[in-house]
């Protein structure tokens, strides 16, 4: 039995196609909409309040967060409260409110299935990058160029409970840069002009990660990134996951792909072979709050202009 709580177009595009034949239901807002002009084969409710029987019911069932960034963290401790044996999988962020975060962890340290999605750590290309990359390669020095899609002032991103773009999209890098680099943050810089953003980390072992996100740019290819990493006598050069080069001691070597893949097909077969062999959550227990306290101060620093913090202490959680 798998519930998508959330049925929208990345729904439909990137998950629900993993699991024919075994969805139970969906919960979406536009419920009327998505059953008139969509006619999934399972029924669509309107809110999770109707889904939340069939759920408890369940056993141990794959229940697939994807709503408003603002519910991720409630309806997920909604469904374990209906069913603790609930397998939860929360897409990005994993909630908008570091206290909610909090929350989240704690009920994972107890024992309480719960994933998160970030897929470009299943990308085939950052793949290869991480295994050459290796563990002790010493500081590394992360630096992401991100074009940004041009969205309304009106769009649900930039709605006042949904955090801030940083919450919505520079998470995606600040769990790239936590991906590569294992120390905890010690500082963080921002510095923005309206919404396009340049977030510096400074981590305990000296590596230093700088995301800079805007919308200028062409928006023909949508979302495009430039990923360059650089650790002891290695440079890697992954451009918008179609290309990735990778130059040492002089030897310069480049695999490219026929299509950019950012993961997320790697990363819903990986959660459904899984959930089916009864295996455990894949995300870090440490990187559960590492990313969501560098996220959430982030958003804050862009909120209120202020241009630098310092960790006193390791992310909550991870002390």
């Amino acid at each position: 039995d798998v519930f998508l709580l959330g049925f929208g177009g990345y729904v439909r595009e990137q998950v629900a196609v993993h699991f024919k034949g075994r969805i139970a239901l969906a919960v979406d807002y536009k419920a009327d909409l998505v059953e008139d002009y969509v006619r999934p084969e399972f029924p669509v409710h309107e809110c999770l309040d109707d889904a939340l029987g069939a759920i408890a019911a369940a056993d141990a069932p794959l229940v697939i967060i994807a709503t408003y960034h603002s519910d991720h963290a409630g309806d997920a401790l909604r469904v374990l409260d209906a069913n603790p044996r609930a397998k939860v999988f929360i897409e990005k962020p994993m909630a908008v409110e570091l206290a909610d975060a909090e929350m989240l962890a704690a009920r994972r340290a107890e024992g309480a299935w719960i994933d998160v999605g970030y897929n470009r750590r299943y990308a085939p290309l950052l793949r290869v990058l991480r295994q050459r990359l290796g563990k002790g390669a010493g500081p590394i020095v992360f630096s992401a160029l991100v074009k940004e899609l041009k969205i309304p002032d009106t769009h649900w991103y930039l709605w006042p409970t949904q955090g801030t773009r940083v919450t919505g999209n520079s998470c995606h890098w600040i769990d790239l840069a936590c991906h590569l680099i294992q120390a905890n943050p010690v500082e963080l810089t921002m510095l923005n002009n309206s919404d396009t953003t340049s977030l510096s980390i400074l981590f305990a072992d000296g590596s230093l990660a700088t995301i800079v996100a805007t919308d200028k740019g062409d928006d023909l290819r949508g979302v495009r990134e430039t990923i360059e990493v650089r650790a002891a006598e290695s440079t890697f050069l992954l451009d918008d996951f179609v290309e990735l080069t990778h130059e040492s001691n002089g030897r310069r070597r480049r695999i490219a792909r026929v299509r950019r893949d950012k993961g997320h097909a790697a990363m819903y077969q990986d959660l459904k072979r899984r959930w089916l062999a009864g295996h455990g959550p894949r995300y870090p227990q440490r990187d559960l709050l590492r990313v969501s306290e560098i996220t959430w101060r982030g958003a804050q620093m862009l909120r209120s202009g202020e241009r630098q913090q310092r960790f006193d202490l390791a992310p909550a959680g991870v002390r």
